[in-house]
């Protein structure tokens, strides 16, 4: 465990939207730390503030406090630890003028609370790294009143106590310890025992102190005396090599059993797989395996260098991937009844995925039932994250993977039941496998718009056909209307949002093809509430594609429209009055195939981009544009050449704060 200060350098990617930090909620996996004992910087902000859970020295809240000020802003479920020995003083603390460890090497110093050898000569347990004696209570009140400082100051979640062992005397390389300070050689066994004790007092009086909402993690040792004071602990170097035998189990038994019966409520495990300081960054199957393991639980997972250098902020494709909330337990797919932790093929499921991770010493073959994942698509171990569909894996001894549950719903935007969908990021990259969008019990080609329109939890089902609008709930029909008058049998697009700030969704709708391009705003209900405005000429029948957003940063959204067939690609911008707020040529003036309209927050800055796609006549040229206009990128989504016509919608279907863009090969 020893920690000294290096220096990591990473290099983005410059892509076509750049991609802002973006944090997962708290209950979403998988759950990311990082151990960082760097002393950072500005340079390193953005960087960190990725991460769910940072474990950091406690001097860096004096030398960045834009970072503390910013960071559960940026992500306000995440966790800020700070870093303190419960009995070392590093050598390097004698020269900081500043900051809790100076403190505390001057408070040991003064009242000389070293631990000693029978001959007087201080204790290093690691390169320049001193043993205090924390049998002292005159320490353990010292220590805690600065520790109780450095939380008064409100920018830490809690504490990490690191070094936190069942035993002293092991590090005493020459000699014996002297404990009670009387000058001579003390019992082994006494020592440690005393050992012990002055730890589990000390972390009994930081828990009295700091009271029960802050978060006490300890890096070290599960002994039974330290755990009712604690939320819990870091498994470092995982499988950790000095819990119980060393095993896989040893550790896993203690994650997922018996430490959350006997630590604190609000449990906090942190996982640190590592390269053994060898530096092998690319080391995928190790990264795997711990963050598979990991997965098991609820804990957070970090993977760094090594206890020689905790410094990195390593970033893998892994990351990347929403889970959502865990669905089951972990359970072992060679035995299902058999709960005991041992080697394994060990699985928990999500909402969006699985994790499977081998603990045993051999390839596992296992063939799904019923079942089909696909495999992530990745930039970096593509032999394992290929994208691909399967419905069996072969793991290799000590790796893990993560599975992804296939798309076949779109949720808060529009889709025809039983059209095929194709995803792409905001950079034109095909991020999963395309699927087949479908409700149960709908007919095929009916507009389908799934979500939560009431925010009360359940889940409507709004449906369109020959110009009637149906709300569903739990398969009963509960509201019909008919937007444009029970005569009017054709196509209606809709579209939903909160556009007048009252905090309800409006149902927005707008005429398709046939039907002049009027645009009309209903409650949640279908009660009319402001007597619409045409987008375009009313005498034009191709109507009209709507989307929603709000693009302006007001907090209102915004109606974007788009002409159907027959009229010019022009994008125009209106609040909820009709007023044009904004207009632009999406594509040659001359086009009149019709276009389609999507907005959605691409790159997680918060700010919305306008999606077009074109319909016949044209190649499949999705096209990206800023709030005003401004062309940010394009793409084709089929072969260039084909001109049967797309359509596009956006929606945010992996949970990861950034909207997908989503195109549907059913069009006019």
């Amino acid at each position: 465990m020893q920690k000294i200060k290096t220096l990591a350098v990473l290099l983005s990617l410059s892509l076509m939207l750049t991609p802002q930090v973006v944090f997962a909620d708290k209950d979403d996996y998988p759950k990311l730390a990082n151990y960082y004992l760097k002393y950072f910087d500005q340079s390193d902000y953005e960087e960190l503030y990725k991460w769910n859970l940072i474990i950091t020295p406690a001097e860096m809240a004096y030398y960045n406090k834009p970072f503390f000020e910013q960071y559960h802003k940026k992500n306000k479920n995440g966790i800020l630890l700070a870093y303190v020995y419960p009995a070392m003083i590093n050598e390097y603390d004698i020269n900081e003028q500043t900051g809790l460890h100076h403190h505390l090497y001057t408070g040991v110093e003064n009242n000389d609370w070293w631990l000693r050898n029978e001959r007087g000569e201080k204790l290093e347990i690691w390169p320049n790294l001193y043993a205090v004696n924390v049998t002292k209570k005159s320490w353990q009140d010292y220590n805690v009143k600065y520790v109780k400082g450095e939380m008064d100051k409100n920018v830490w979640d809690g504490i990490m106590y690191d070094t936190v062992d069942s035993s002293i005397t092991h590090y005493s390389k020459s000699g014996g310890i002297d404990v009670d300070g009387d000058g001579s050689k003390d019992d082994p066994g006494l020592v440690n025992q005393l050992w012990q004790e002055g730890m589990a007092e000390l972390f009994k009086k930081t828990r009295l102190s700091l009271g029960d909402k802050k978060i006490i993690l300890i890096n070290g040792n599960s002994l039974d005396i330290y755990q009712p004071y604690i939320n819990g602990r870091m498994f470092e170097t995982f499988p950790t090599p000095w819990e119980g035998n060393g095993s896989w189990s040893s550790s896993m038994n203690q994650y997922l059993i018996r430490l959350p019966a006997k630590n604190r409520p609000n449990n906090i495990y942190v996982i640190n797989g590592n390269t053994n300081n060898t530096g092998a960054q690319y080391d995928f199957k190790k990264l795997r395996y711990g963050l598979s393991s990991t997965l098991q639980g609820d804990g957070y997972f970090s993977f760094d260098f090594g206890d020689k250098s905790h410094a990195q902020t390593w970033w893998y494709d892994e990351y990347d991937i929403n889970l959502g909330q865990a669905e089951s337990p972990s359970y072992n797919l060679l035995n299902k009844d058999n709960k005991i932790i041992k080697p394994g093929l060990w699985r928990r499921d999500y909402e969006m995925g699985t994790a499977i991770v081998n603990s045993t010493s051999q390839d596992q073959l296992y063939i799904f039932s019923k079942e089909e994942f696909e495999k992530i698509k990745g930039i970096q171990d593509k032999k394992i994250n290929d994208g691909s569909k399967i419905n069996w894996i072969k793991l290799a001894p000590n790796d893990g993977i993560l599975l992804l549950k296939p798309y076949n719903q779109i949720k808060d935007t529009s889709f025809i039941n039983g059209g095929f969908v194709r995803v792409f990021n905001g950079n034109g990259e095909k991020t999963r496998n395309g699927f087949f969008a479908y409700k149960d019990n709908f007919p095929g080609n009916t507009k389908i718009l799934i979500t939560d329109l009431y925010d009360n939890g359940d889940e409507e089902i709004l449906t369109n056909g020959k110009g009637q609008i149906s709300i569903w709930n739990k398969g009963k029909k509960k509201i019909s209307f008919f937007p444009y008058g029970s005569n009017f049998k054709h196509d209606t697009n809709f579209a939903l949002g909160d556009i007048d700030g009252d905090g309800s969704k409006e149902i927005i709708t707008s005429v398709g093809t046939g039907g002049g391009p009027q645009i009309k705003i209903f409650n949640n209900f279908g009660k009319q509430l402001t007597p619409g405005f045409f987008a375009y000429d009313k005498n034009f029948r191709g109507g009209a594609s709507i989307a929603l957003g709000d693009l302006n940063g007001d907090g209102i959204k915004e109606i974007v429209a788009a002409p159907g067939k027959g009229g010019g690609p022009q994008i125009r911008v209106f609040n909820k009055d009709g007023k044009v707020l904004n207009s632009f040529f999406a594509y040659d003036k001359g086009y009149r195939g019709g276009i389609t309209v999507a907005v959605g927050d691409l790159n997680g800055d918060g700010r919305n981009e306008i999606i077009t796609a074109p319909g016949s006549g044209r190649g499949p040229q999705i096209k990206i544009f800023n709030s005003t206009g401004k062309l940010l990128g394009s793409f084709f989504a089929y072969d260039k050449t084909s001109q049967e016509g797309i359509s596009v919608n956006a929606a945010d279907i992996n949970l990861d704060g950034k909207a997908e863009i989503l195109v549907n090969s059913f069009l006019f």
